[in-house]
């Protein structure tokens, strides 16, 4: 995955050697040479659709969903912050075995053993390419790359989404321990949610390509909680208003604008004309949103970090299957399953 991510980017950079050279020769014309950041967004592009093309939404649907919470530790790099040069790793990993070391300890009780569904070890034995591509620096490596993670978690997590079964990926740890790189990554080191994303938009239109008696309806939203008060993310700030949250047995929770709704009407009918849904056609739009809410959440200068978010970001996609059926030719709602971030 990484050799294909590499060359992505070096096609990216060159379409032939007769175009790079007149694009080279053209004023005011925008290189990648000169903007690496180019480069890697267009290998993220080819990573994305190369791995997308790769998956089968019938072999997906087949895969058990997996019995309970899958539980998965990961360790980035030492040194990634001032504080830790000259510190040493008490953390060491073995297959599925995560063992954590006391410094100041020797012999019985110094060593605590855990064992996970994953262990990722990711703070040494990688090699960083031009284009800043992270991959094992050979084969006894045990370095465990964004494509590792996707490889173990997004399948799954798309095969319950496609089956009408719901799923949460959630990242814990503190500041700068690396869930946002795990979750999202920055191009070219794409994490878990893009790479969803753009599986579930390519499934879901090879699908309804493929026949006029199946269509999918998707839509995100993107909430924030804080002060233990639930906020729209997709809000400009001077229109934000705390959310009212109604859970019902055997439903999915209603989560809506109450002053909004009030406006609106009664019961359901209030809670849609305050909804915090959005309609979404397409990958791009979908990470046009996400970029929004990342935009607008809460943050404050801490000990661990000059912008340290304050409040837990929930990044929800649900998806609704509806099929064509009965003599009139009606559309049913077949499933609606929730995917949260």
């Amino acid at each position: 995955a990484a050799a294909a991510t590499t060359t992505a980017a070096a096609t990216a950079k060159h379409p032939s050697g007769e175009k790079a050279a007149a694009a080279a020769s053209s004023p005011g014309e925008v290189s990648a040479d000169d903007h690496p950041e180019l480069s890697a967004v267009a290998a993220s592009h080819a990573l994305l659709a190369e791995q997308s093309a790769a998956l089968d939404l019938e072999q997906l649907r087949r895969e058990p969903p997996p019995q309970g919470v899958v539980v998965a530790v990961r360790v980035r790099p030492m040194g990634t912050v001032a504080r830790e040069h000259g510190q040493g790793a008490v953390v060491a990993m073995e297959g599925k075995v995560t063992r954590v070391h006391h410094p100041d300890k020797r012999g019985e009780g110094s060593v605590h053993q855990f064992s996970f569904d994953h262990s990722y070890w990711s703070s040494d034995g990688c090699t960083v390419g031009a284009d800043r591509t992270r991959w094992p620096d050979s084969d006894a490596s045990r370095y465990a790359s964004q494509e590792t993670i996707w490889r173990d978690v997004g399948p799954m997590v798309l095969g319950n989404a496609f089956n009408g079964i719901d799923a949460t990926v959630m990242a814990y740890g503190q500041t700068g321990s690396g869930k946002t790189y795990s979750v999202f990554g920055q191009p070219p080191e794409l994490g878990l949610v893009p790479r969803l994303l753009h599986a579930l938009f390519d499934l879901k239109g090879r699908e309804e390509r493929g026949t006029d008696l199946v269509k999918y309806e998707i839509e995100i939203a993107m909430l924030e909680i804080y002060m233990e008060e639930v906020y729209n993310l997709l809000l400009p700030r001077d229109e934000r208003r705390p959310l009212k949250v109604v859970i019902l047995r055997g439903r999915e929770p209603m989560i809506y604008d109450p002053t909004t709704a009030a406006k609106g009407g009664e019961g359901g009918e209030a809670a849609d004309k305050g909804s915090v849904w959005n309609a979404c056609v397409d990958y791009a739009t979908a990470e046009a949103l996400h970029s929004l809410g990342e935009t607008q959440r809460t943050v404050r200068p801490t000990a661990m970090g000059p912008a340290s978010s304050r409040g837990h970001a929930l990044f929800i996609l649900r998806l609704s299957k509806r099929v064509r059926e009965g003599a009139d030719g009606a559309w049913r709602c077949e499933f609606r399953s929730n995917l949260s971030y």
